[in-house]
């Protein structure tokens, strides 16, 4: 929750709040994109080839996005 607070007050130095939206879904993964998704997520970030591949035989079928889209105007 700190990163989120830090994000926010960040973006209100910045921007006048309009809308705040949240977004949350579920997506079923198939096999071939397991590599791509560890390797845009910080799943990846700073550790080791063998944790890497750990990742990838793990048997998750599912991930969850959530996101809070912040919306803005110049202040």
């Amino acid at each position: 929750m700190d990163s989120h607070r830090n994000t926010f007050d960040i973006f209100k130095s910045k921007f006048k709040l309009s809308n705040l939206e949240r977004l949350r879904y579920r997506v079923t993964l198939e096999e071939p994109w397991m590599e791509s998704l560890i390797q845009m997520t910080p799943l990846s970030w700073g550790t080791t080839e063998e944790r890497l591949l750990k990742a990838l035989e793990m048997d998750l079928r599912e991930v969850t996005t959530d996101l809070t889209i912040l919306v803005g105007e110049l202040a």
